[in-house]
């Protein structure tokens, strides 16, 4: 049976010891909202999302990757 494919990736950069996430084109987001947030750095999310900006964990950056998705996914919808 395959593996169904994670919606993100999270990733530890030692260069500026921050998190930085990969979202997966595979996980139902449209294309240009992919386009523009397939990989950035928690600094990058809108500020409705501030307080995940800075994530200090992995589980607290998961957290903040997941309120994007839905954050995401909700103006989606609305701009359909």
């Amino acid at each position: 049976m395959p593996r169904t494919p994670e919606p993100y990736i999270i990733t530890w950069r030692n260069d500026t010891k921050k998190f930085q996430f990969s979202l997966n084109y595979a996980y139902g987001l449209d294309e240009r909202v992919f386009a523009q947030w397939r990989r950035k750095s928690f600094y990058s999310l809108p500020d409705e999302l501030a307080d995940f900006r800075n994530p200090k964990t992995k589980q607290t950056a998961k957290a903040g990757v997941d309120a994007l998705i839905a954050y995401l996914r909700k103006k989606q919808t609305v701009s359909h």
